[in-house]
């Protein structure tokens, strides 16, 4: 991962796969027991419908889902500099 990031192959460096693996795992029981609150989809479910969202370059009308197209992206270089220099929108 980390060297397909120093070649610009992918836009996310080997930090982000060593957050991932950092996340702690959340524990439903409380909002079980105080909210009576059950999930509607379960983590396999949601897990396929992400990969084939991604597969799909499915999009949406909000800031995350938004279309992404190389011009814009060098617009937006352009304007604003690299991701990691920029301030939040």
């Amino acid at each position: 991962m980390s060297g397909a990031w120093h070649a610009r192959l992918q836009q996310v460096d080997a930090g982000w796969l060593d957050m991932a693996f950092a996340l702690p795992l959340l524990n439903c029981s409380r909002a079980a027991r105080e909210l009576d609150w059950t999930p509607r989809v379960d983590a396999v479910t949601v897990l396929t419908e992400v990969i084939e969202g991604m597969r799909e370059h499915a999009t949406a009308r909000t800031p995350v889902l938004r279309p992404r197209t190389v011009p814009r992206a060098l617009r937006d270089f352009v304007r604003r500099g690299p991701v990691g220099q920029r301030n939040r929108p």
